[in-house]
């Protein structure tokens, strides 16, 4: 029998909580949690007998269905792109620089300051006595996230992500939403990326669920971090190489981001994004 203590409790992503636990962690009947569990809409419910199961702390309350009828999909632009170049390296492996230049733009993106010799030598065993421990702590975390294999991506392993990169760092924040509001576009953004963007180019599909997790933020922490492993996750799931930004790109990057929140005009990153598959720099 699994002992359950209150979710509070729980330090580590793996743990569970009961369906009681879950229910007034939701504010919904045990019996609608059960029902969920039993659609499979739950991720990672496991069932114990008839009546029993249990549920991944980290697991987020499912959205209801009838509150999407309400919210209309954000039009994105690619504009006119020519994938050809970065399809030809499908089946490539992705080379080691990439590791750290995605680390170095993810602490970038979350304000933290540092450079691509610092992140290098903290990766390969080094301490850098002018940066913090936790930031320490995060690269080697993120390092570890790239190098294995990738995952399916949806709401719970990006959260699973999120709780990787924190790990040590910050316990108390790993995996924790920012709001609830952004907890809720967090899971509206996860059905685009399953259903509405599902025919889209790999390519295009990486780029909208990069840009729109840094504009959602749906954790307190690492946010940066954690959207720049997903994306490289997502590429790597279609059999892509991981993009390389290095840190002379960071700049350009940034500003064509910027651009992807003026009625979702993504041209400009998606035309980065293929260059950096292709391992080609303007």
């Amino acid at each position: 029998m699994v002992a359950f203590v209150p979710s509070s409790e729980y330090n580590y992503p793996m743990d569970y909580i009961s369906v009681k636990e879950a229910a007034k962690a939701w504010g919904i009947s045990e019996r609608r949690v059960r029902s969920l569990c039993a659609d499979g809409r739950i991720e990672g419910a496991a069932r114990h007998g008839d009546w029993a199961w249990s549920i991944p702390v980290t697991t987020a309350r499912p959205i209801d269905g009838r509150a999407l009828r309400f919210i209309k999909n954000e039009s994105f632009r690619t504009g006119a792109q020519n994938y050809t170049d970065a399809d030809q390296m499908k089946g490539m492996p992705s080379t080691a620089a990439s590791i750290n230049d995605s680390i170095l733009l993810g602490l970038d993106i979350d304000g933290i300051s540092a450079s691509i010799q610092q992140v290098c030598s903290i990766a390969s065993g080094s301490l850098v006595p002018s940066l913090a421990l936790p930031v320490h702590i995060m690269i080697c975390n993120a390092s570890t996230v790239l190098s294995d294999p990738p995952e399916a991506i949806t709401e719970y392993s990006i959260r699973q992500c999120n709780c990787s990169i924190l790990r040590s760092a910050d316990n108390s924040s790993r995996g924790e939403y920012s709001s609830k509001e952004a907890q809720h576009e967090f899971a509206t953004l996860m059905l685009q990326y399953s259903k509405d963007w599902s025919a889209l180019h790999p390519l295009a599909r990486a780029s909208f669920l990069f840009g729109e997790l840094l504009r959602i933020k749906p954790f307190s922490k690492a946010n940066g971090l954690t959207s720049v492993c997903m994306m490289q996750s997502s590429l790597r799931e279609a059999g892509y190489p991981m993009a390389d930004f290095p840190p002379i790109c960071i700049q350009e990057l940034m500003a064509a981001l910027a651009a992807t929140g003026k009625r979702g005009n993504y041209q400009a990153f998606v035309s980065l994004l293929c260059n950096a598959v292709a391992r080609k720099q303007k």
